[in-house]
């Protein structure tokens, strides 16, 4: 919207440049509908302007990652390890990061396939020694998935023995297969070589359960007893772990399901181990801590292998350690390459990959978390937010793995992910997180009395999550039959919320920064950003009820959109800075409004794809966040120590969708928060330009919206496949020779394979190949951000324009089509 007309329209309102009472009643009710019809048409449809192409500092060069590391993620779904400890565990409240050096031979954390709290084993570490004598890891680095080699691997190093060990999560099943191959330096005489690894219980399995603030939990569960935590079967040359069926310092955030529920919710668990090795040579012994395995004589420079086996396992009581000991034992009897191999066969392919360097932190972080997606979703659909942290399906987490899984074109996990949620809001009412279930619950059941249930967030922003879940599965798929048995759901969601008598809707405080005495909004009545997702869900509701054919719901959603849009404009819009307010009051006190810009909040309507990116508001947004809100990115101006993980996805989201070179700035800063493995923390400090993860750490939410982020500068794929249009924005890091990526499957409609290369210094080509299909697809592409002009010069592709250095074209793609451009940079186009 235009800044005179902004400035105009309040003036008039304010009363400040004439005698408004002077004026008949009938003027001044015709002028104001008026202006209020300019302004709402402004608001909603704002006039074009330039993208912010001025150099911006964002702190890349100033701002470094400790070295600290907090662990990798492996796994599939139906178990999930972390690798890399790192954490100092509490019984109750948050665990956080700490300097205690912890060996990454160490496995911290083992998911059982049923039950969500990471508890049913803290350690599996390697502790060697040479000729009787005590080895130390004196280095340890982790080594990321590559092509060739897809599973995170541990490299330890002493003295005279090299280790390399490599987690492999079995494909479908409830089973780890640590793989280690240890080697005698070639300096070394003949030696003999023993490994010993103590298996250590959580703690927490015995412990009296505690709620979030150290008081007892309101209904207590049965602990494990000390002696009953490991047991020692020698028959089966194995350890058995088992887990405490409790409740969680979390349920303070969901309903606490009865105990007949919770029984069926939460079987026994139980994690058998033991070692094998295809070398006949190699003794393995189980004791009473731990697993000792005697790899015999070893010559300089030759190496043995082993594999340490992991099965979970859950039944009833009087079964479970009998069911789990019967899953090991037909695990052991096989091939410990046999197992890598056909594991690493049924992974699927990176998304994205750099042409001319093997691995590169971009796509290590697009890699990373789509395997953590993977590995924190259930199979019943639900995705832990954290499984030593936040052991529970929390709404935000869900739908940054969502994003994950459909960048990915993971379309059957993103619809279980989204229809789990909704399955849980018929059954317990609207929460903001839930615990997981065995098998995944029925979307189209809805229990009558859940409805009385719903929880506090119900009044914003967990309902309208769902909504935007659901928006964005029926754009990359078309499938109105997945999404049409969820409509009174999504219809009840929209409508449960409560629009105040302004017109607008509170925060929740859902994001916890909202909940920091130092980034917490002054005033919660009416968020600018429960508002946009608001709005965001209503249109969608609107047009999806639209095509099934209520129009009576299209007309009131649509009625819904437009009156908050307009509420939002008039009350958070702030003319005077160019920005949305934080947030306010319901009063029209103006000193009750929380001005500062909030840097999510700020980006929310390029997130949200609500107009075109380089629209002026949107941009205008932009501008206040680069100005105030980098070198340190932080949530709100005046807190320089303090940044929320996803801030970085939005910043180089927004910057992407503009097409603005910083893009590219923007793209290694993230690298400079990431970890060694590619993934992002909860909250990051900034000290001496040092950037410190803490609190929760691999976390699907943060890095979810950051890989997503990150797909979407390298790729911009953006499917609509209910108007048969796919598009892409794709760009080029100024260091990368070019990229590829695997078959992307557009769904039901075949397959999409999209390269970009630097074939000079002056010159890019893009090439599309579609395999399959039987409906012709539009395609738009769009390329800028190169910070110079750009002409395409391809003589058959016409329609394009041209404004600010970004070229858009569009044209048809057919059934086994390739189509291939070259972009000539630096030449003037007009």
């Amino acid at each position: 919207m235009d800044n005179k007309l902004v400035t105009f329209i309040s003036n008039i309102y304010k009363l400040k440049f004439f005698r408004w009472n002077d004026f008949p009643r009938f003027f001044r009710v015709f002028f104001l509908s008026l202006f209020s019809i300019l302004f709402v048409q402004a608001s909603v449809f704002p006039t074009n302007v330039k993208s912010q192409q001025k150099s911006i500092d964002l702190g890349v060069d100033n701002w470094h990652r400790t070295d600290r590391h907090d662990g990798y993620v492996t796994g599939n779904g139906h178990i999930y390890t972390v690798g890399g400890l790192g954490q100092q565990l509490t019984r109750s409240g948050k665990s956080f990061l700490h300097n205690e050096s912890v060996s990454l031979t160490r496995l911290a954390w083992i998911n059982g396939p049923l039950y969500s709290v990471g508890n049913l084993g803290y350690g599996w570490e390697l502790i060697p020694d040479v000729n009787g004598n005590a080895e130390v890891w004196q280095s340890e680095s982790v080594l990321s998935p590559t092509a060739n080699q897809p599973f995170w691997r541990v490299l330890s190093k002493s003295e005279n023995l090299k280790a390399e060990i490599t987690d492999i999560i079995v494909q479908d099943q409830p089973v780890l297969l640590r793989k280690v191959r240890v080697t005698l330096s070639e300096n070394f005489n003949d030696s003999d070589v023993r490994i010993f690894i103590p298996v250590y219980p959580d703690p927490r399995n015995s412990a009296p359960f505690e709620s979030w603030n150290g008081e007892p939990a309101e209904q207590q569960r049965t602990s494990i007893e000390d002696e009953n935590l490991l047991e020692v079967d020698r028959n089966a040359n194995a350890i058995i772990l088992r887990g405490a069926p409790r409740a969680l310092w979390q349920e303070i955030s969901t309903p606490i399901p009865t105990d007949a529920d919770y029984e069926k919710m939460f079987p026994p668990r139980a994690l058998a181990t033991t070692v094998t090795s295809n070398d006949s040579s190699v003794e393995v012994e189980v004791a009473d801590s731990g697993i000792h395995v005697h790899l015999g004589q070893l010559e300089p420079g030759i190496s043995k292998e082993f594999g340490i086996w992991l099965v979970t396992a859950s039944d009833r009581e009087d079964r479970v350690r009998y069911s789990v000991i019967e899953r090991l034992g037909n695990w052991t009897q096989r091939d410990i390459n046999q197992v890598a191999d056909e594991s690493r066969s049924s992974l699927p392919e990176p998304l994205i990959q750099r042409i001319d360097k093997p691995e590169d932190p971009f796509t290590t972080i697009i890699q990373s978390t789509a395997s953590l997606a993977r590995a924190t979703q259930a199979a019943s659909g639900c995705v832990l937010a954290q499984p030593y942290m936040y052991p529970m399906c929390y709404v935000r987490d869900q739908l940054g793995s969502f994003k994950v899984f459909l960048s990915q074109a993971d379309y059957d996990r993103a619809y279980r992910a989204l229809t789990f949620y909704i399955a849980m809001q018929n059954r317990y009412g609207i929460q903001n997180a839930y615990d997981t279930t065995p098998t995944p619950p029925d979307p189209t059941i809805w229990n009558p009395s859940a409805n009385s249930m719903d929880g506090h967030h119900s009044v914003a922003e967990v309902p309208s999550i769902i909504i935007l879940m659901a928006k964005d599965f029926y754009k990359a798929t078309g499938d109105l039959s997945k999404i049409k048995p969820l409509y009174n759901r999504l219809a009840y969601n929209l409508r449960v919320q409560q629009i105040n008598e302004n017109g607008l809707l509170p925060s929740p405080g859902d994001e916890s920064y909202t909940n920091s005495e130092q980034t917490a909004p002054k005033y919660r009545t009416e968020m600018t950003d429960s508002n946009l997702l608001f709005i965001s869900a209503a249109r969608f509701m609107s047009e999806l009820a639209d095509t099934l054919g209520y129009a009576d719901d299209a007309d009131e959603f649509k009625e819904l959109e437009k009156e908050t849009m307009k509420a939002m404009m008039d009350r958070l819009w702030l003319p005077e800075k160019n920005h949305f307010a934080y947030a306010r009051s319901d009063s029209d006190n103006n000193e009750e409004i929380d001005k500062r810009p909030a840097l999510d909040l700020l980006l929310r309507w390029f997130w949200l794809d609500m107009s075109d990116p380089r629209d002026s508001i949107p941009q205008q947004n932009l501008s206040v966040v680069l100005n105030n809100l980098v070198d340190p990115v932080r949530v709100v101006p005046e807190v320089y120590n303090f940044t929320a993980g996803m801030d970085l996805g939005y910043i180089l989201h927004a910057l992407a969708r503009s097409q603005h070179p910083a893009m590219h700035d923007a793209a290694e800063l993230m690298v400079n928060y990431a970890s060694n493995s590619g993934l992002f923390a909860e909250y990051y400090e900034h000290e001496d330009e040092v950037i410190t993860p803490f609190s929760g750490t691999l976390r699907p939410w943060e890095s979810g919206i950051n890989a997503a982020a990150m797909a979407q500068y390298l790729l911009g794929f953006q499917p609509d496949l209910p108007n048969n249009l796919i598009a892409f924005e794709p760009h080029l890091p100024p260091e990368w020779q070019g990229w590829e990526t695997r078959k992307i499957n557009l769904y039901e409609q075949g397959s999409i394979q999209v390269a970009m290369k630097r074939e000079n210094s002056q010159t890019v080509s893009i090439s599309l190949l579609r395999y399959d299909g039987n409906t012709p697809l539009d395609v738009s592409l769009k390329f800028g951000g190169f910070g110079e002009s750009i002409l395409l010069k391809n003589e058959n592709y016409t329609d394009l324009s041209e404004e600010d250095g970004v070229i858009e074209t569009e044209f048809t793609l057919n059934e086994e089509e390739k189509i291939s451009l070259l972009l000539q940079l630096g030449n003037n186009n007009n």
